[in-house]
């Protein structure tokens, strides 16, 4: 046994030793960077950079970019016998420079070149040559150019003995593929894709044909023309045609997945099948058959996975493909229909009637959700004796069954609150079963953190009943608290909730938490329905609670503490009590906080960027109550009308017209700052090309005429005009784009600002002069955060050079992101790295229809951190994350500033050393705490986690930092 163990070994040595290329795919191993050259190889010229997200085979190759210098190799030197006949493979990829690489022996001299097909671009290709060593050669170079301007990418290099195997790359052979002789119905037949595939890297015309021309794509499948693919969706649907009722006997559908990297695989491929287009039939789930008959695709890699039956009998002429996805991005690059034995076309279709593949869809996405409920209940429920709990299970066995077939009303009319359905309703009033084992049999008041999601079928754990909701705030701030109404009774309860004893000068506004589902099907208890000021109306479910939701709304009372209670009334109900306590702090808050706030909402094209020209009032009051004070515009508004003479002087300094200018700024007249969006990378100037004499003097006389005009109004100054010139600059493209229009401007001397939003992984690597001419630096707070301290480094470095700092954040979808750790934490982040600006995409987004009430419906993310609809807007947790941020920001500044006046007059104390010590460690702890990434886990992947509403936070953590500052205040006064 030993000896047979040894044999395997070193025949196992010998075979990875006929490789004489190492590292020829590239793998990063954890060692080498993105934007760097492997240790294997050099590369002299700075030509060769390592590319993450399109290889040939796996997710690494090289790129190549041409230099001013001229061309650029990349070398290895390798061992080999003499004499020896070798196959040498590559897969190229020309873009614009073709791919080659030389074989060369100790003397020079190419044994071998293998170079691309000039005429083949933006595809891999994998090529072979076959060349032999001399009697005495022991080592070669492989050098690796590429020929012409552009980029070029090269991937899997291998040299291996003619008779030693095969190169190194991805084995096919493990793909499915169908019997020999099958034939491909859907081959170039026509389909529709709904909805349009939109992911920018593989998008371009041939998505009308690519997923039927029988060709499979060669290279990673998210940077490849050859496929199609689609972000942010939760359903894909692929329509074919096949142009005549056919026998079909099964089905594949190519795809590729990284999972660890949100590109997921289908959760189901349902396919639906119809003669006619009026009579539908669902034959079954394409990928749960290819799981049992295929197997199972690899998951913690990226992979390619052919899901494929030939157990599908059927006959039919339209098929429809209905794709259930879970991650964020999804790619196919082929659709076969086999075709089956002539004697289905007699039979009748196989599967079963439905009204419609999207209906069944909408069917079976709610029979999910009411399953999903009943399985939380039956969790809670194993405090049960084991046959209370198999009593409940099959009567939600028996309640769920047929909830299938539910038909769902249309995505742009259905407002999914819950309960969603009468179905729903009843599942969740059997909660009760384990509301009343706990002892729970009566309506009662509750606690849990305001900032957290909470259920509606949420079981209170101990302690949680409280002596009193407490709110403690200074006056002319907003803060707010919340609590929870149960109902452990059989029957639905409206209750009305009344604070009694607060004077009107409380300025308390009570509303109810709303539960409502999202297009990515997780419950969200987020938006704010408003009351009547101190009372709001509820209606509570059987088996659930609904939370209250107490704001304090720049109360105008005296320092003290305001006693009153909460008590909760209906008709044949028990009235529910629990006091309320108002305390009322001594230290005032400034009329208006010092960060500024904006969330590109492009209020200058009266609401119709976001689809809703009818709420542009309500927008705007609902930005202004979470302090925004920088609205966004774009170039649109500057003024226009300018005349120039062929040396680029202007004509008309005096007479520009500003009519749109002064309609946008008339809107808010509170306003700070005023942002503007000008996307200059690939615009002309009046006609004139950027970067000639002629353009520097135009944009140079304009910007100075600009500003004489705002000086001479005094109502708005240069200084308070900022301009983003390029959005999220990740390259040097972008990079000398800004540099070309900042040069230009800031030879005017006008004042104006430039901010810049980099969203490099790596800073340093961006043109200097991109940070050089940027008066504001706004880094992306979940890039920031996933870079870890060197990127933190880098901008405090920049802070101390001069440059003003902001954060921004774009993340999504709003609903699922945290009010905590997402929203109100940037504002603690910019407070720890001394930035004066927080913004976020996009206040006033409706998921691209204008409309948050209709998720469904929706075809892009809802970015918005308010809720909107066609004509009026309704705060949510998110929103009122961001206000208490900001308040948050402005408690800080205050203790800090407190400090430092204490300090400067030479007095000391144990409560000045405590407030210096929370300005300056407890509130990044709190940040640490929530954003501490695990070992062995990838730091951008824990971060999207982490800001997500369904993380594990101590969300009380940040009003407990926050009551200790404002104490150490009071005591510092």
């Amino acid at each position: 046994m030993k000896n047979w163990i040894m044999s395997a070994i070193l025949l196992a040595g010998s075979l990875c030793a006929q490789e004489l290329v190492k590292n020829g795919n590239f793998e990063q191993n954890g060692v080498t960077r993105v934007g760097e050259v492997p240790a294997e190889w050099q590369d002299k010229s700075g030509s060769w950079a390592l590319v993450d997200g399109d290889g040939f085979a796996d997710t690494f190759s090289m790129k190549f970019e041409a230099k001013k210098d001229g061309k650029g190799e990349l070398r290895q030197t390798v061992d080999c016998k003499p004499g020896t006949a070798y196959l040498l493979k590559a897969a190229f990829k020309n873009e614009g420079a073709v791919p080659v690489i030389r074989i060369l022996s100790a003397n020079g001299q190419a044994l071998a070149v293998l170079k691309a097909d000039p005429e083949v671009k933006n595809t891999w290709h994998e090529y072979t040559a076959k060349f032999r060593t001399g009697s005495k050669t022991r080592k070669l170079t492989v050098a690796v150019s590429a020929e012409g301007d552009g980029q070029a990418k090269v991937d899997e290099v291998s040299i291996m003995p003619q008779k030693g195997g095969k190169a190194k790359g991805k084995d096919a052979s493990k793909l499915f593929a169908p019997p020999k002789g099958t034939v491909n119905l859907a081959l170039n037949k026509p389909y529709t894709l709904t909805p349009k595939p939109k992911y920018a890297r593989t998008r371009d015309d041939g998505d009308a044909v690519q997923l039927t021309d029988g060709q499979y794509t060669r290279g990673h499948f998210w940077t490849q023309k050859s496929t199609v693919g689609w972000s942010k969706q939760r359903m894909v649907q692929v329509m074919m045609d096949l142009g005549k009722v056919e026998p079909i006997q099964g089905f594949l559908y190519s795809c590729a997945g990284y999972p660890p990297g949100s590109v997921g695989y289908p959760v189901s491929i349902e396919i639906f099948t119809s003669k006619d287009q009026k009579e539908w039939y669902y034959l079954g789930d394409l990928w749960s058959r290819s799981l049992q008959e295929v197997g199972k695709p690899q998951l913690d890699k990226y992979a390619l996975y052919r899901a494929a039956s030939m157990n599908m009998p059927t006959c039919a002429r339209w098929i429809c493909f209905q794709i259930k996805l879970s991650l964020r991005y999804t790619f196919v690059d082929e659709i076969e229909v086999f075709k089956g034995d002539d004697k289905l076309l007699d039979a009748p279709p196989a599967g079963t009637k439905v009204a419609s593949p999207a209906a069944s869809f909408a069917s079976s996405e709610f029979a999910e959700h009411f399953r999903n409920d009943a399985d939380a209940i039956l969790a809670a429920a194993k405090i049960l004796p084991a046959g209370q709990q198999k009593q409940l299970a099959q009567e939600f066995d028996k309640l769920l069954k047929g909830s299938d077939k539910f038909q769902r009303p249309p995505n742009n009319e259905f407002i999914p609150l819950l309960p969603l359905h009468p179905i729903q309703e009843r599942v969740f009033a059997k909660n009760n079963v384990v509301l009343n084992a706990l002892g729970y049999t009566r309506p009662m008041f509750w606690k849990n953190c305001r900032w957290d999601n909470l259920s509606p079928i949420a079981v209170p754990p101990k302690g949680s009943t409280p002596d009193a909701v407490v709110v403690d705030m200074m006056p002319g701030e907003v803060r707010a608290e919340t609590v929870n109404l149960l109902n452990p009774t059989d029957k639905v309860i409206d209750y009305k909730v009344t604070v009694e004893g607060l004077p009107a000068e409380a300025n308390l506004d009570c509303r109810e938490v709303l539960f409502m589902d999202t297009k990515q099907n997780e419950y969200v208890a987020s938006p704010l329905k408003p009351g009547q000021g101190n009372s709001v109306t509820v209606k509570v479910h059987p088996g659930t609670s609904r939370q209250i939701w107490f704001s304090f709304v720049k109360p105008r009372l005296e320092a003290g503490l305001y006693k009153a209670t909460v008590k909760a009334t209906a008709d044949g109900a028990p009235t529910v009590e629990i006091p309320l306590h108002l305390a009322i702090s001594k230290v005032k808050f400034p009329e208006r906080p010092r960060l500024h706030i904006g969330g590109w909402d492009y209020l200058d094209a009266g609401g119709k960027y976001y689809h809703t020209p009818d709420n542009v009032e309500s927008n705007m009051a609902t930005m202004e109550s979470i302090y925004m004070d920088s609205p966004w515009a774009n170039r649109g508004v500057l003024p226009y009308g300018a005349k120039y003479d062929k040396a680029g002087h202007l004509l008309n300094p005096d007479a520009l017209n500003y009519t749109k200018w002064d309609r946008w700024t008339g809107k808010f007249p509170r306003a700070r700052q005023y942002c503007l969006h000008l996307s200059v990378r690939k615009i002309k100037w009046g006609g004139e090309t950027p970067g000639t004499e002629r353009f520097g003097r135009m944009v140079r006389e304009y910007m100075a005429a600009f500003a004489k005009h705002l000086r001479a109004t005094k109502k708005i100054l240069p200084e308070q005009v900022v301009f983003l010139l390029v959005d999220e600059p990740r390259s040097h493209e972008y990079d000398e784009a800004f540099i070309t229009w900042a040069k230009a401007i800031k030879a005017a001397n006008a004042g104006f600002s430039l901010v810049e939003d980099p969203i490099y992984p790596d800073p340093t690597k961006a043109l200097p002069g991109l940070f050089d001419y940027s008066d504001i630096l706004c880094p992306n707070y979940v890039y920031q955060l996933s870079a870890g301290e060197p990127m933190r480094e880098f901008y405090l470095k920049q802070r101390d050079r001069g440059k003003t700092l902001w954060l921004y954040a774009c993340a999504g979808p709003s609903r699922l992101l945290d009010p905590a750790s997402y929203y109100r934490a940037q504002e603690w982040q910019c407070f720890t790295l001394g930035a004066k600006g927080a913004f976020y995409w996009a206040f006033g987004c409706g998921g691209g229809i204008g409309d948050s009430w209709h998720p469904y419906a929706q075809p892009g993310h809802e970015y918005s951190p308010y809720y909107v609809s066609k004509t009026d807007t309704m705060a949510a947790k998110q929103s009122e994350g961001i206000r208490e941020g900001v308040e948050d920001y402005e408690y800080f500044s205050m203790l800090r500033d407190r400090v430092a006046e204490l300090r400067k007059a030479g007095k000391s104390s144990p409560d000045i050393d405590a407030a210096e010590k929370l300005v300056n460690e407890e509130v990044n702890a709190v940040l640490v705490r929530y954003f501490t990434v695990p070992e062995n886990t990838k730091r951008f992947n824990w971060i999207t986690t982490a800001i997500r509403w369904k993380a594990d936070h101590d969300r009380s953590l940040m009003d407990r930092v926050r009551i200790k500052a404002l104490r150490l205040l009071e005591k510092l006064q």
